[in-house]
């Protein structure tokens, strides 16, 4: 007896992206998507939520059946570069049951990066992977931002987690690793011109479908886990292909990541100290 095939459809995109308490972004997330749709693009959302607190999950069930939901809570109580990794890797699992695209992308959920798709830049990220050099085109942004996921040969990847938690020992030396060590390395890769890397996410990141399914977000050696863009980028970068940091390609920072004075934020963080001292 012949057992019925189910077909899956194809898309013109599959977007990915993990999803923990984004009430704040999500509905601007939702709404651009759907606008992407109502150009002529088939979109596919799989996301890989949290047991969040808000109304992500609502937000996300009620936003059509072209959005998959994928339980990742059983990643909750791990490390924070392993539960991310964990969860990455089993909503890529989802997307490997058979669905179809000619694009996919990964973006953070917690920001409106994915606004930033448009059908230009998909047809302009589309030649770049196209070309045959690269794996993927990730965004830029001013400053450039995510230096834990980047890793280039002029600028290997950095355990900034490990740097930043020691430098939090107290107010100065984590002003002073702001200062000395993050801002600098953000302005040599805020730059008007393409990039290559090893390794780069910046919130946005489009990769050839087919290699994207030949990655994976978990280290090899269980005892060292970087960020998990690293480990899947550079999975694919032993191909011999690269990253594209694309100029054209622009999100907007988190304001927490873009250069501040420092005296301002001294005096912000005084400030907050008076006023705790006055309650």
């Amino acid at each position: 007896m012949m057992q019925n095939r189910i077909t899956l459809p194809e898309y013109d995109l599959v977007i990915l992206g993990l999803a923990r308490n984004c009430e704040h972004s999500l509905p601007k997330i939702l709404k651009h998507i759907d606008w992407l749709r109502e150009s002529g693009l088939s979109v596919l959302l799989i996301v890989g939520e949290d047991g969040s607190r808000d109304k992500t999950r609502g937000l996300l069930l009620s936003s059509g059946p072209d959005t998959l939901l994928v339980d990742t809570t059983q990643f909750s109580e791990q490390s924070r570069l392993v539960r991310i990794a964990r969860a990455r890797e089993k909503v890529l699992e989802k997307f490997r049951e058979g669905y179809k695209t000619k694009l996919v992308a990964v973006v953070d959920m917690d920001s409106g990066f994915a606004t930033s798709i448009t059908a230009e830049a998909i047809s302009e990220v589309s030649r770049e992977l196209l070309s045959g050099h690269f794996f993927a085109v990730a965004a830029t942004s001013q400053p450039y931002y995510d230096l834990l996921a980047f890793d280039s040969w002029a600028m290997p990847n950095v355990d900034f987690m490990e740097l930043e938690r020691e430098a939090k020992r107290n107010f100065f030396s984590f002003m002073r690793f702001k200062y000395l060590v993050v801002h600098p390395r953000q302005r040599k890769l805020t730059t008007n011109h393409d990039m290559r890397a090893v390794s780069a996410f910046n919130g946005l990141c489009f990769y050839e479908p087919a290699l994207y399914l030949e990655s994976s977000y978990i280290p090899l050696a269980d005892d060292d886990w970087p960020c998990e863009h690293v480990t899947f980028n550079k999975h694919l970068a032993a191909k011999g292909l690269s990253v594209l940091v694309k100029s054209s390609l622009i999100v907007t920072p988190p304001s927490e990541h873009v250069y501040s004075n420092p005296f301002k934020l001294i005096c912000q963080v005084l400030v907050k100290k008076l006023k705790s001292f006055s309650r």
